[in-house]
């Protein structure tokens, strides 16, 4: 019968029930282990084991698929294979099979790629994929106050502080020598 299995080969004794995590059709002589990547989600071994979907695992033997966690994700969609962590600059959510870079403007500031991308504040610029929100140099400005753009280099006569979201014009009397 379905779900157990002959092992001794001694037909004078009945056939032993498989365990949980294993399969077996009738006639068997033995208990097949569900594989890498399949799981016997029904906990039983009358019924073949059922493959996990992509963004998953299961070990050999598994009664469930596991979701990569977040920070996490099946980069080859093969449930056989443990799931990879996603490299700093990036994120994911539970059951991915891709990392997302941190858009521009936004950085992975705690290096957690469980965790969402945090944006920059204004005068700061981040390219895409960043860890850091870079504040704007001295001599540059964030003049459109939005930290997905470069700040921009001002123009002769005009200086700005470190952080600064406008070019100042030098006052009359002074000059910017640089």
């Amino acid at each position: 019968e379905s779900g157990s299995a002959d092992i001794d080969l001694d037909p004078s004794t009945p056939c032993q029930p498989c365990e949980v995590g294993h399969f077996s059709p009738p006639g068997s002589i033995n208990c097949t282990s569900c594989g890498a990547g399949e799981a016997d989600t029904d906990v039983n071994p009358a019924t073949p084991c059922h493959p996990c979907a992509a963004g998953s695992f299961a070990a050999a033997g598994s009664i469930g698929c596991e979701p990569c966690v977040g920070g996490t994700v099946d980069l080859d969609a093969a449930p056989a294979t443990v799931c990879d962590v996603c490299v700093p600059g990036t994120y994911s959510e539970e059951g991915a099979t891709s990392c997302t870079d941190c858009e521009s403007g936004s950085a992975d500031l705690d290096s957690n790629p469980a965790t969402e991308c945090v944006a920059c504040a204004v005068g700061k610029y981040s390219g895409s994929g960043a860890t850091s929100c870079d504040t704007c140099a001295a001599g540059r400005a964030d003049a459109d106050s939005d930290p997905s753009t470069p700040c921009v280099l001002c123009e002769a006569g005009h200086y700005a502080a470190a952080g600064a979201t406008s070019c100042v014009l030098c006052p009359s009397g002074e000059m910017d020598d640089d």
